[in-house]
């Protein structure tokens, strides 16, 4: 399975080593996405499904238990975030590509004020 890390997930971020097992692929730029800054430590990615919206990021190989790990890294259950497959913006892609992403109104409910990053990438 594939997954797009973009903040704390990256090389070098304080999360990295959950992707320790995992083969990291390419960097990579995501279209459809801007990326905001939470003041608490981490960013996150917005849909747009704006083509001139997007984020860099690191793609990565991982395995089923990996994605499930990622899923309470990042709060699934919580709501802050959720993960979505890349396909249901993007139907040329062949196999899924997983991305978290979570909305400036579920950002803000957690009592977060964000602030967007121009030009779309984490400095890990």
């Amino acid at each position: 399975m594939k997954v797009i890390v973009y903040g704390t997930l990256k090389k070098g971020g304080k999360l990295s080593s959950y992707l320790d097992d995992s083969e990291f692929i390419i960097d990579t730029v995501v279209t459809g996405f801007k990326m905001y800054d939470s003041k608490s430590g981490f960013p996150f990615a917005v849909k747009t499904d704006e083509d001139d919206d997007w984020i860099w990021g690191e793609k990565y190989d991982v395995h089923s238990g990996t994605l499930r790990t990622l899923d309470i890294v990042e709060s699934v259950q919580s709501g802050l975030f959720k993960r979505i497959d890349l396909r249901e913006m993007k139907q040329k892609l062949k196999e899924p590509i997983y991305i978290y992403v979570s909305t400036l109104s579920k950002m803000s409910s957690f009592g977060l004020v964000p602030e967007e990053i121009e030009g779309g990438m984490w400095k890990v």
